[in-house]
């Protein structure tokens, strides 16, 4: 079993590398939009946020949070959904490309916030 400081250090390198391949994608997807065909894109991106994902769960279980008590926490999860949903349409080749960069913008400030509240755990 990984330690709380091990699983924290995965966690945030998952989430240096989430980030890079969600920027990465999106911009192949206006740039060069073969390059999501290639295997590596469709896999490597889930499985980092799967490992990213499975390392935050245990450490709030390590720790014994419960997001009903920590409002960071509860803030974090809500926040993970919104960035997924923008994140979804940002990278799909459906409707407009103005839509599409103004739901990247959207994930980033949601990942943005998601990344505050990490690091400002006051609420």
């Amino acid at each position: 079993m990984l330690s709380y400081t091990a699983l924290k250090h995965l966690h945030i390198a998952c989430v240096v590398i989430s980030l890079s391949l969600f920027i990465l994608r999106f911009y192949w997807s206006f740039s060069s939009p073969q390059q999501l065909q290639k295997k590596w894109v469709r896999v490597l991106p889930h499985s980092v946020d799967t490992v990213l994902l499975i390392s935050a769960i245990s450490m709030a279980w390590i720790a014994g949070l419960n997001p009903l008590d920590h409002f960071w926490l509860l803030g974090k999860i809500m926040g993970l959904l919104a960035y997924i949903v923008f994140g979804y349409i940002a990278l799909k080749s459906v409707g407009s490309q103005r839509g599409r960069i103004l739901a990247f913008i959207g994930a980033l400030f949601w990942f943005a916030l998601i990344v505050h509240l990490a690091l400002n755990k006051s609420l």
